[in-house]
């Protein structure tokens, strides 16, 4: 079936002791309810410059900087918005509550998706809610407040959804959310010395980039302390795989992706030095 318009909404869904006893390969966790994505690209591109902790000499910001425009090119820089509108194939516009034009609440970004597919022409509209996830960060994924909001936007989409002619509606969310309990790399030197930067992609999708001739010591190290709350990949099996998918390989894929891949298949979430426990 063919659609005159489409609209996506898109929900972008204190360190204290507490050592879990079942937990005996790990001397320190934290329980933090929530989780949530790094920033890949500026982390990637930039890994071993970012690396204060890890490289006896830092570099300085001016060269950080000269690294990351070297890459620059390599990133996504058109939205699919943008190339929309420069086909000259139908309008394409974004709604978020931090653009030039932000809208006020979820009535007001609500109103103005059924104000957009009125007019006429074929559009794409890319509108964009920071909630539950914002919540769900400070409060947890199962607190009251929560529940409220997604309650409230699956009434108030589902009343929307009635209102749209010739239009398809999709809702995503980018992430999910889980209670975790996050273990600090900074408490295992014997894993930080055989790393030449901190780990890069995410914190429950860790990427290791590891010094000569120590890959085998990594792994049997990694295994010991993390085999029963992540699996370990070396990156010759997730290229093989195609993990990250089957299109073309961006240059920048591999060196991000470095010499291993620790796939997190419980709620521990371990956080390298430099990082922020999610």
């Amino acid at each position: 079936m063919k659609y005159k318009n489409l609209v996506g909404v898109y929900h972008y869904s204190q360190r204290a002791k507490d050592p879990d006893p079942e937990l005996t390969n790990v001397p320190e966790f934290v329980l933090y309810p929530e989780t949530r994505i790094n920033h890949f690209e500026e982390k990637a591109a930039c890994a071993s410059a970012h690396d204060i902790e890890l490289n006896p000499t830092p570099l300085p910001d001016d060269e950080i900087c000269q690294e990351f425009l070297g890459v620059k090119k390599l990133l996504v820089s058109e939205t699919v918005t943008d190339q929309i509108n420069q086909s000259g194939h139908g309008k394409s516009l974004e709604i978020t509550s931090f653009s030039d034009d932000p809208y006020d609440d979820l009535d007001d970004m609500l109103s103005r998706i059924k104000n957009e597919v009125k007019g006429p022409g074929k559009k794409y509209i890319y509108a964009y809610d920071p909630e539950p996830d914002g919540t769900m960060h400070e409060k947890g994924p199962d607190s009251p407040e929560v529940r409220a909001l997604i309650k409230e936007r699956d009434r108030k989409i589902s009343k929307l959804a009635t209102e749209l002619h010739d239009t398809l509606l999709v809702v995503i969310a980018d992430h999910g959310h889980i209670k975790n309990r996050t273990v600090f790399l900074e408490d295992y030197p014997e894993l930080l010395r055989l790393m030449t930067r901190t780990t890069s992609i995410d914190q429950r999708a860790a990427a290791f980039k590891i010094k000569s001739g120590q890959k085998d010591e990594f792994e049997k190290l990694f295994n010991e302390r993390f085999g029963n709350f992540y699996n370990l990949y070396r990156s010759s099996e997730v290229v093989k795989s195609h993990l990250f998918g089957n299109g073309e390989e961006n240059p920048l894929f591999r060196p991000a992706l470095g010499d291993f891949l620790a796939v997190a298949v419980s709620d521990v979430t371990i956080t390298a030095p430099g990082d922020e426990p999610h």
